[in-house]
């Protein structure tokens, strides 16, 4: 694929793209006089840039991981994450959806209750066992840690950090 043109703007983050990059923000490299750099994104589009720097607009972006060239006196190559922030804040957001969906059917079963089967993200739980219900809870809250680590740009520590106690049950 042919190496693209972007647009040039007035105003953006300085990166040496040691730092994940979010589709939409407008960043400018900061690189030494005499380089330039190629950038190609997760779906191979390649991009080109020279010394002196114009910003750049992320807009058109693929997420996922991406390459960047850096050529001066050597090639160096490195890789960075290119993230799109209203996927990773709607997949946060189902999830967490998901999540409450399985505390109400814990806490149903807990008070003597419960529906026989539930479909929850189109997965069909029938009868299960308590501790089956909190595998499923624990590998949700795992996702959503992950996502909020991904939306953090960190490694996953547990953030959410879950306790659940119900009043005359032990």
């Amino acid at each position: 694929m042919a190496p693209r043109k972007l647009v040039a703007t007035n105003s953006g983050r300085q990166t040496d793209f040691t730092d994940q990059i979010y589709i939409g923000e407008t960043i400018q490299p900061s690189f030494p006089e005499g380089s330039s750099i190629e950038i190609i994104d997760s779906a191979a589009n390649r991009y080109t840039f020279q010394y002196p720097y114009s910003t750049i607009k992320t807009d058109t972006w693929a997420e996922g991981m991406a390459t960047i060239i850096i050529k001066t006196s050597t090639n160096t190559v490195r890789y960075f994450q290119i993230i799109d922030p209203i996927s990773t804040a709607d997949k946060y957001n189902q999830l967490m959806k998901i999540l409450n969906e399985i505390d109400k059917v814990i806490e149903s079963r807990l008070s003597g209750g419960g529906q026989i089967s539930i479909t929850i993200n189109n997965k069909t739980l029938t009868n299960e066992s308590l501790s089956q219900l909190y595998l499923i809870r624990a590998s949700y809250v795992n996702r959503i840690n992950a996502e909020l680590a991904k939306i953090k740009g960190k490694n996953p520590d547990n953030p959410i950090k879950s306790i659940t106690n119900f009043k005359g049950y032990r």
